[in-house]
């Protein structure tokens, strides 16, 4: 909202505030796919940094359902956020119809792809990389900065590397 919004009293200032969170809550928890990528026709001035990027993370784990996160281009971020370990399915229910359910497998992240080419000052990634075991593609390349990767990072069966300054693999 801008800075030109007047409310008429406190108590409507947060039932608008209660609902703006409840829509965001619900956009965010029902979508499969995040591109937050910049794309090589926009401005460097339009990528994301720190900053932004830390915000974003506080709204991954409301994230339960994404397969895939794109943050390509985004030249100015220097790590991502430690909540993307985070982006889990909520809770299910013990029983379905009488019948236990198991529940671990139900709470592992649906998150299968993360794309992150051409982040050139990304220099770190988190440790809650490895929480995400459906991970199967994660896109690194012409990441110039980045010297290292968690010690486990999904079950990998695409790892794309090109053009970066790695010093070994996990």
């Amino acid at each position: 909202l801008s800075d030109d919004v007047v409310f008429e009293s406190d108590a409507e200032q947060e039932r608008i505030s209660r609902h703006y969170r409840r829509v965001c809550a619900d956009v965010f928890f029902h979508a499969r796919k995040l591109d937050f990528g910049l794309a090589e026709s926009q401005p460097a001035s339009a990528s994301w940094d720190d900053a932004a990027m830390g915000a974003l993370g506080s709204f991954l784990p409301l994230c339960r359902h994404v397969v895939s996160l794109r943050l390509s281009g985004n030249g100015a971020i220097t790590s991502l956020p430690d909540s993307m370990g985070d982006m889990k399915p909520p809770p299910s229910l013990p029983f379905v119809r009488g019948k236990p359910k198991a529940s671990a497998a139900s709470r592992v992240s649906p998150l299968e792809s993360l794309e992150c080419a051409n982040c050139s000052s990304l220099r770190a990634l988190p440790d809650g990389l490895c929480s995400l075991t459906n991970l199967h593609s994660l896109n690194l390349e012409w990441c110039v900065t980045l010297h290292a990767l968690p010690e486990a990072v999904g079950q990998l069966r695409e790892l794309q590397l090109g053009d970066n300054q790695l010093e070994g693999l996990p």
